[in-house]
């Protein structure tokens, strides 16, 4: 038997009527403290602690594309679909907030949509930012949490897979979009596709 809930004890000839409902006659095989029991569709069985977490853990993608703009209508500027920039203009600054977060999810990774039109050369990162309460503000740059520089023409879909980040209190999250158009360049960013952990 394994993690079955049964009587601790076999007795022979059967359990006494105080044997049967003793408290602590009610065991699950191997059981350890943070356990729980959960009906598994044919009996109850022993749940431990790393499954437990794994049912009330969920992973969610949230579709992002709030951008804040430093200087609308000189630099990245708002249009229908997502952030502009035009041409001629060089390491230019737009940041997508990432608005949705709760204390104690986990980003685990994301992906950055858009369109690069390039005549001259063009370049684009993004990487990913943690606000971090304190006088002054500082940042934080996420261990790998920077896109390979897109620096081509077409459509892109760019995946990044930071170290693991827990948010907690006092911690806001961005992505930071830096973008160089020359001569007949531009670039739209649709937005981002973030992906997390959340617990129940």
């Amino acid at each position: 038997m394994a993690n079955e809930f049964r009587h601790a004890n076999a007795v022979a000839g059967g359990l006494s009527e105080n044997e049967y409902e003793a408290v602590d006659e009610h065991i699950a095989n191997n059981q350890a403290a943070n356990d729980m029991l959960y009906y598994n569709g044919a009996t109850w069985v022993r749940a431990t602690a790393t499954t437990i977490r794994g049912l009330l853990e969920h992973s969610i993608i949230f579709h992002v594309n709030a951008f804040q703009y430093p200087a609308p209508g000189t630099d990245w500027t708002p249009q229908l679909e997502g952030a502009h920039l035009a041409q001629n203009l060089a390491a230019k600054k737009c940041w997508l907030p990432l608005n949705f977060l709760k204390v104690g999810d986990i980003i685990t990774a994301y992906n950055l949509l858009g369109d690069a039109i390039e005549a001259a050369a063009l370049t684009l990162d993004c990487k990913l930012v943690r606000v971090n309460l304190a006088d002054p503000l500082t940042t934080t740059d996420i261990v790998n949490g920077a896109i390979i520089q897109i620096d081509a023409d077409g459509d892109f879909d760019q995946a990044v897979n930071p170290d693991d980040e827990t948010v907690a209190t006092d911690k806001q999250y961005v992505l930071e979009l830096l973008g160089t158009c020359g001569g007949g360049d531009s670039i739209t960013v649709m937005g981002a596709e973030v992906t997390i952990t959340r617990k129940i």
